[in-house]
């Protein structure tokens, strides 16, 4: 799975079965969290731009079939997309170089040399196109720069991912439930649109 490799997981069982899975958790947080995204009941996904009370974000919990759980990666990469430009955050990058400028963003932002650790391709990119994009002397094999692993995914753009506790969460419930958190997206997403 996907998800398992850039968000940090989390796995419940409830204790009376399916049917106690809740509609919604609540995550502590800091105001730096903020805007953050957040799936809904639906497995779509909201900006949230506050707290409880408590210092908590409400995060929505979603069916699905958790061998497809990874399907969701599209609407959360475009939600990613939508919310940067909103905010005109400095982690979009197009044209040419753009591909190192996102890996370098990531590295920056993150603080440590070994990030990012994993960049999504589009799974309708074949290895040709991967490599032009990345630039053939930077792909060795399914790595970018020696340590970054390209992952085909239901992605429709390129997109750079630091390490899990800095993007999100992913809570897994037994039963077919989940609930999705980033809480990073400026500094934990180098995002790789194609010019329209």
């Amino acid at each position: 799975m996907i998800l398992l490799r850039i968000l940090e997981h989390d796995l419940h069982r409830a204790r009376q079965g399916v049917n106690a899975v809740p509609l919604m958790i609540e995550v502590p947080a800091k105001e730096s969290f903020l805007p953050a995204l957040v799936s809904n009941g639906s497995g779509k996904f909201l900006v949230s731009r506050r707290l409880t009370q408590e210092g908590r974000i409400r995060v929505g919990v979603f069916s699905h079939d958790s061998d497809r759980v990874d399907d969701v990666i599209t609407t959360i990469a475009d939600s990613a997309l939508e919310l940067s430009r909103a905010e005109n955050w400095p982690n979009i990058f197009q044209g040419k170089g753009s591909a190192e400028a996102a890996f370098n963003y990531i590295r920056k932002e993150s603080g440590f040399n070994g990030q990012p650790h994993v960049c999504l391709m589009p799974d309708t990119w074949d290895e040709v196109v991967i490599r032009k994009w990345l630039g053939a002397k930077n792909v060795d094999g399914r790595k970018y720069k020696k340590y970054c692993h390209i992952v085909p995914s239901k992605v429709s753009f390129p997109v750079f991912c630091s390490r899990p506790d800095m993007v999100g969460m992913y809570t897994q419930f037994m039963g077919g439930r989940s609930s999705i958190l980033l809480h990073n997206v400026k500094f934990g997403f180098g995002l790789c649109p194609m010019p329209s």
